[in-house]
């Protein structure tokens, strides 16, 4: 440092100067005297990010300091500082927590933290954390990273049994909220995170019917469905189930409606069903139909029942009719209408007996009237 302007000759009379700092001179009255004042000083300014605070110093050059830095500094509400470097003149970074160096010239030195959140996931199930399978994860990670969570949609057990994805639980800390997320995210952390893959437990549920059901109001022949533990299926079962042509089933279970709470893997067979037929049989004159006198008989029969039609005989407008009878087995719809015949040989036999009988009747009485009388 000089008291006058070496390079462009300024100066000032009547007054003398003296040293007093880096850059500063005390000037008062006196003799100018054009003189050297003193060596350089050097200007030590220490930048600290994680506070921001800064702290300067004047150092004589060739001067040696020590900075020493942790290398986490952790905060109990799930936020801690990584210590990144020391950056030296804006340019030169230093990684060692501790630093030593000799102050030559006017230096900065600027102390650098990578800030971090805790992370928590947890699943059942193996699930993708940034690409890598875990089940669960604890961790550090940078503030306004992102972390991609991807969790199966199905994750298949034993008999019959899986897990399915619900939503992910995400609880954000500061500020704190709750949400649900699907099962693929990506998400910017900006506070401490906790991430909970919800699944439910699903058994394989099989009803099988030979003909349609009711399955909580649908109709099914063949139901297969993964359903939630502990939810209700409600089966209806129908007491008939009409065909076309005169056909339809016959259900002879002991309960048209079923409740199964699934609580393991399910198989039910329905199969207690009747084929049974309708049978028309109808007559212009009464006949015996399995034991019952009728003219009409109308029935829906088992497959495979017999029905028994009796001969008969009956006697209208002075002529001996009749039926030859019949036994049918059932296995298709029925439909009969009875033929009647004369039976022309029992008619003349009919008549004949007639005849004779009122011949004979006709001589008792002739032959009463032409005996002789006794007085």
């Amino acid at each position: 440092m000089w008291n006058f302007g070496m390079h462009t000759a300024e100066s000032i009379f009547n007054a003398s100067s003296i040293s007093v700092g880096p850059g500063m001179v005390f000037v008062r009255n006196g003799y100018e005297e054009p003189a050297y004042l003193t060596s350089y000083f050097a200007l030590l300014t220490i930048h600290n990010g994680l506070n921001g605070i800064s702290n300067t110093s004047i150092l004589t050059p060739g001067t040696l300091i020590k900075v020493n830095e942790p290398s986490t500094i952790t905060f109990n509400n799930g936020t801690r500082y990584v210590f990144y470097g020391y950056v030296i003149n804006g340019s030169e970074l230093v990684s060692n927590a501790s630093l030593n160096v000799a102050i030559n010239g006017s230096t900065n030195i600027d102390i650098e933290w990578i800030k971090q959140y805790l992370i928590n996931v947890t699943s059942p199930v193996p699930i993708l954390v940034n690409g890598s399978v875990v089940s669960t994860y604890n961790g550090w990670v940078d503030a306004y990273s992102t972390l991609t969570l991807d969790a199966p949609a199905y994750y298949v057990l034993n008999n019959k049994t899986r897990l399915a994805f619900q939503y992910f639980y995400v609880i954000n800390y500061e500020p704190y909220y709750t949400i649900n997320y699907p099962y693929n995210i990506s998400f910017t952390i900006n506070s401490p995170m906790s991430f909970t893959a919800i699944y439910a437990r699903q058994y394989l549920v099989n009803v099988v019917s030979t003909v349609p059901i009711y399955i909580n109001n649908t109709a099914y022949t063949n139901y297969t469905d993964w359903v939630n533990e502990g939810s209700t299926l409600t089966v209806s079962i129908p007491r008939y189930y009409q065909l076309n042509n005169q056909t339809r089933y016959l259900f002879n279970g002991n309960t048209t409606t079923i409740i199964l709470t699934v609580n393991s893997p399910e198989e039910l067979t329905i199969n207690q069903w009747t084929r049974q037929y309708l049978v028309n049989i109808t007559s212009q004159y009464p006949l015996t139909i399995n034991g019952t006198v009728t003219m009409q008989y109308t029935n829906w029969l088992n497959q495979g029942t017999t029905v028994t039609v009796r001969p008969s005989i009956t006697f209208i407008d002075g002529l001996l009719l009749q039926e030859p009878g019949y036994i049918i087995t059932v296995n298709e719809p029925i439909n009969i209408n009875i033929k009647w015949t004369v039976n022309w040989a029992l008619t003349a036999m009919l008549y004949s007996a007639i005849v004779i009988a009122i011949a004979l009747t006709t001589l008792l009485v002739r032959r009463s009237r032409n005996k002789p009388r006794l007085n």
